[in-house]
């Protein structure tokens, strides 16, 4: 499974935030969200900064969602508003207001909904909504890494096989709420072998699974890191044992990546993605239903290479629908 704190991932533990915790803890302890939020709807505990509070100003700003536990030990998580929000706001006027009168950034609003929405569920236990997106996502992560990939290291088709196979593990293993080992593998390689049509069997996938069952690790990845170290194993120990991306690393992947998004922390976003499954499902949201996103390179590599695109952008759409967000 994921770490779903994105504190806990490869880009996160390099961000010192223990001064921002403490100064949330600090405004737990009185303050709860504004009436503005009345209305939404999120499966786990979350409070909005929106810098309508006169509280709000205690706590620096912050781009990233903060799962933080309260006085009573409970977990919610803690979402900054306040730069897709009209500043300036008066409590009053928040009294009557509703969230989509005040939007200055719907995009990156819509973002942060649908990433908190899916950290929450996992945080209270609850994985329909991902199980939902499950397949798709997985997919669309190995469609876009293995385009960039293919297309910047010269792969025949045999070798795209072999590596698109690695980078579905890899989200599928990220997604798993167990443990992956070798009595339940199978069912892993299974849920694999539908992305191929007939091109492949599922005995195919299962040996070609097979140089990563005598090690823990490689069978639950949890990093970048562990994402590109699994593509060399499968690559090296299958077909015809290419070392095409024998020089292939974690930060050299990530360089291939970045320009497949934009926005405001694209790169942290996008680094992100690798290891946090919200993260990528908003993006997904983004690039399939936000028509300023249509021409990033996720957004074209999707659009011209997954075949079940619409239901797959009709699911996250009524994940952010699902809140009442605005």
């Amino acid at each position: 499974m994921y770490k779903n704190d994105i504190f806990n991932t490869t880009m996160g533990k390099v961000k010192d935030i223990k001064n921002l915790k403490k100064a949330i803890e600090f405004y737990l302890v009185a303050n709860s969200n504004s009436s503005l939020f009345r209305d939404v709807v999120m499966p786990a505990r979350t409070i909005f900064i929106s810098g309508i509070l006169p509280a709000d100003r205690e706590i620096p700003m912050f781009s990233l969602p903060v799962i933080i536990n309260d006085i009573k030990k409970e977990s919610l998580i803690i979402v900054d508003l306040r730069s897709v929000l009209k500043s300036k706001l008066t409590l009053e006027e928040a009294r009557d207001a509703k969230v989509k009168d005040l939007i200055k950034n719907e995009t990156d609003y819509t973002f942060k909904i649908i990433r908190a929405v899916l950290m929450g569920d996992v945080l209270t236990g609850d994985f329909l909504r991902l199980n939902t997106i499950a397949d798709d996502l997985a997919n669309s992560f190995a469609v876009w890494i293995s385009s960039v990939i293919t297309s910047n290291y010269g792969l025949v088709l045999s070798e795209s096989v072999y590596l698109k196979i690695a980078l579905l593990y890899h989200y599928y293993a990220l997604m798993s709420k167990n443990d992956i080992d070798k009595t339940n593998i199978r069912k892993v390689a299974a849920n694999i072998t539908k992305h191929f049509s007939n091109t492949i069997d599922l005995k195919f996938v299962e040996e070609t699974l097979e140089c990563l069952e005598d090690d823990f690790d490689k069978m639950n990845p949890k990093t970048a890191y562990q994402l590109v170290s699994n593509i060399k194993t499968i690559m090296s120990n299958n077909g015809d044992k290419s070392d095409k991306l024998s020089n292939i690393s974690d930060i050299s992947l990530l360089q291939l990546l970045l320009n497949s998004w934009f926005g405001d922390n694209s790169n942290e976003t996008v680094a992100l993605s690798l290891e946090h499954p919200p993260t990528f499902a908003a993006m997904c949201y983004l690039a399939l239903n936000n028509n300023s996103y249509k021409l990033n390179k996720l957004a074209t590599i999707l659009d011209s290479r997954l075949k079940n695109k619409k239901p797959f952008a009709d699911n996250l759409k009524n994940i952010l629908t699902s809140t009442n967000y605005k």
